[in-house]
């Protein structure tokens, strides 16, 4: 029995859609990744015109100028708690939530986009060629501070 109403979720889905469709929705909802969707929704918010009382053309910057909007964010395909795994959101803070672990570079692109799955590729990269170097400077250091009491210890 399904409720009269209820938030979406896409393991819910058979609460708002017929058996029959059931199939043909979950491929439609996965035509497209979550950062294109995002991608899609700021394009249109962004490029659509209105106009005012006047006639005069404006868009969705001119209403951020009067300040009736301070700003608009992409909105998150579902909740990011532990308890939830039944979206790729959930999936990706418990993948990303360790130190150790290297970074979900494929999941990251598929949520948010090539371009922050890159900075973050590069981001590890960088990291750890700057450990590298750190622990090589450490050693030279601890090499310097022995050798300056050893000779301090000759004279």
């Amino acid at each position: 029995m399904s409720p009269l109403y209820a938030q979406f979720r896409r393991s819910k889905l058979d609460w708002f859609v017929d058996q029959g469709y059931k199939e043909k929705i979950k491929a439609m909802l996965d035509l497209f990744p979550s950062s294109t969707r995002n991608l899609m929704v700021y394009n249109i918010v962004t490029r659509v015109r209105f106009r005012n009382a006047k006639g005069e053309p404006k868009d969705f910057f001119h209403i951020m100028n009067l300040g009736v909007y301070f700003n608009f964010y992409p909105l998150h395909d579902g909740s990011k708690g532990f308890n939830s795994k039944d979206n790729l959101r959930s999936d990706l803070v418990h993948k990303w939530a360790s130190m150790l672990t290297p970074q979900p570079i494929q999941m990251i692109r598929d949520y948010y986009g090539e371009k922050i799955a890159f900075y973050f590729a590069w981001l590890e990269h960088y990291t750890f060629w700057l450990f590298l170097s750190g622990f090589v400077g450490l050693g030279v250091t601890i090499y310097g501070i022995y050798n300056s009491f050893q000779s301090a210890n000759i004279r």
